[in-house]
């Protein structure tokens, strides 16, 4: 808990294994009218130092420094996809208060083609005065459907 209390780390769990637009407000363009919000959470703790990552939990398994050098995370399927699986923002360092939004394409297109995504907006605060546990069920479900 006191790692959510200090914004040093958010795991959004469980979220379905799919290919996922990532978004973050103010650096990317927003969703267009082709896409219809299905989620929203607010008031999660971040404090940042430098750069924001959104990226698998995977990567924090074993922790390799050299990854986090570049702008993204990718590696390469057997038939030579490229897989993207963390984004790496530049933002000023500060606390944070943390929004998701998940949004789902009102008509679906065939793979690879891409219908679901998650859009991050941060609003910069001077403290945190409470805070918010992702991996509570009983109130948070990041599954988009």
């Amino acid at each position: 808990m006191a790692a959510l209390q200090k914004g040093v780390w958010l795991p959004f769990l469980p979220i379905n294994s799919t290919k996922y637009v990532i978004k973050l407000q103010n650096t990317d363009s927003p969703f267009s009218d082709e896409w219809e919000q299905k989620i929203s959470y607010d008031g999660f703790n971040i404090e940042i130092r430098d750069v924001l990552w959104i990226a698998d939990i995977g990567h924090f398994y074993i922790f390799d420094k050299e990854e986090f050098a570049e702008k993204e995370i990718s590696y390469q399927t057997l038939d030579e996809k490229t897989i993207y699986s963390g984004f790496r923002y530049d933002v000023d360092s500060g606390k944070y208060l943390l929004s998701i939004k998940g949004f789902k394409r009102k008509k679906l297109i065939e793979y690879p083609g891409v219908n679901y995504g998650y859009l991050f907006s941060l609003n910069k605060v001077d403290t945190f005065d409470r805070f918010n546990d992702p991996r509570d069920d009983e109130i948070y479900s990041f599954i988009v459907k």
